[in-house]
């Protein structure tokens, strides 16, 4: 089971349906997945739900260019800390990097950089296995990082050359998008920026800002456990919802597309269980706040889904063999 995928890309594709007049709730439903669930800002899905959804509505639409259009309207702020992160970098350069970076919050593709006497090159790979990333992914992918570094940044650059690894329906689109006509059967998807972009000022750099949200970014991709499967996908989904209570395997399932009974069986193989990860990520989290003295041991039992402070501190100490307070004065010694 790979590793679970930022759902952004799915609103955007149903939104798409829905400008053009067709039924994106049918869309969606037909493919397994409720849309309502897809309103929370962190769903994720498995990329066999998203290569559903897909799939679905590029046959009720018939239009082959479904998620280039579909990556012209997502709304600013869609993909919360990467956007504001990007916008907030001092040049184009530094907010690509920092996509880079951190682009495993999203999850499915991976970013790699490649510098040349020529300029940067920024590809795309498949974030889990060798495999070529699916032409639509490519599409989206690269058309969501221009426009919204554009916008964003409020940088209006034009890539040195857009590459897909095979011919790309309608080309004069994807010029009208990129500014630059595509490159078709190329060993690898990706796009090239000049030095002179690269250096470019952001109109919205804010250098104390930018540190604040890659301090949290790097903090978000440090809950996601090393390797894909299963227990990654359930950390993911466990460290966003910490503070509502003890999760249930009923719930996690329901967030991942699956049954619980067919979730239990993928820990079992991986011999793990939802409670081990839920006190990994507890604990991870715990030591994370009880660095930061502005919080107080209530506020971190209350984020962590505790009952009260005194179950927090039980929990702590059958941890670490310390309370809290205990190990908030040696991380400040």
């Amino acid at each position: 089971m790979a590793t679970a995928v930022l759902a952004v890309s799915v609103r955007a594709m149903l939104d798409a349906c829905e400008r053009m007049g067709f039924d994106a709730d049918g869309v969606a439903a037909r493919a397994g997945v409720d849309r309502a669930e897809l309103r929370d800002p962190d769903a994720r899905l498995a990329p066999r739900a998203i290569e559903r959804v897909w799939r679905e509505a590029y046959a009720t639409t018939a239009d082959p260019c479904l998620a280039l259009h579909a990556a012209e309207h997502v709304p600013d702020g869609a993909y919360r800390v990467l956007d504001y992160l990007a916008a907030a970098s001092a040049t184009l350069g530094e907010a690509i990097e920092r996509l880079v970076s951190y682009f495993p919050l999203v999850g499915g593709v991976a970013l790699q950089l490649e510098r040349s006497a020529d300029g940067v090159a920024l590809w795309l790979r498949d974030a889990v296995a060798d495999a070529v990333v699916p032409l639509p992914a490519q599409q989206y992918t690269l058309a969501a990082i221009v426009l919204r570094t554009r916008r964003g940044c409020g940088v209006a650059w034009t890539p040195t050359h857009v590459d897909f690894t095979e011919a790309v329906p309608a080309p004069d689109d994807h010029a009208r998008i990129f500014g630059v006509l595509p490159r078709a059967n190329r060993p690898r998807p990706g796009f090239g920026i000049a030095h002179a972009d690269w250096q470019r000022p952001c109109a919205r750099a804010d250098a104390g800002l930018a540190t604040l949200l890659e301090a949290h970014a790097a903090d978000l991709v440090a809950r996601l456990p090393e390797g894909g499967g299963t227990a990654r996908d359930v950390a993911t989904a466990v460290a966003s919802t910490l503070g509502e209570g003890e999760p249930s395997l009923a719930a996690i399932a329901k967030r991942l597309h699956t049954s619980a009974r067919t979730l239990q069986r993928r820990l079992d193989d991986e011999g793990t269980s939802l409670a081990a990860i839920v006190r990994a990520q507890r604990e991870h989290a715990a030591r994370r706040y009880l660095q930061r003295r502005e919080m107080s041991l209530v506020e971190i039992a209350w984020l962590l889904g505790f009952s009260d402070q005194s179950a927090f501190t039980r929990a702590f100490r059958r941890w670490t063999g310390v309370t809290p307070a205990r190990f908030r004065e040696g991380a400040s010694a």
